[in-house]
């Protein structure tokens, strides 16, 4: 498998995995749209867009080493 390919399917797989997330959380996410959350909810989405933000991080992780030949150096 090129790597093209293979990063192609691992950017997908992410993808799927994030919008599976946000469909998952669907219904917390419109319910604070309109309404002031609970302690419990502001919580789940607390853990929701750490879980988002991992995700994404992931997804540029894959990138790098495929496209850069390795993962992000420095603090920046």
């Amino acid at each position: 498998m090129s790597a093209s390919l293979k990063l192609r399917r691992q950017i997908s797989l992410e993808l799927e995995q994030l919008n599976l997330l946000l469909k998952r959380h669907s219904g917390l996410i419109e319910k604070c749209r309109t309404e002031t959350p609970s302690i419990v909810e502001i919580d789940a989405l607390a853990a929701l867009l750490h879980s988002f933000y991992t995700g994404m991080e992931n997804l540029f992780k894959r990138i790098s080493v495929e496209i850069d030949g390795g993962a992000f150096k420095g603090e920046a």
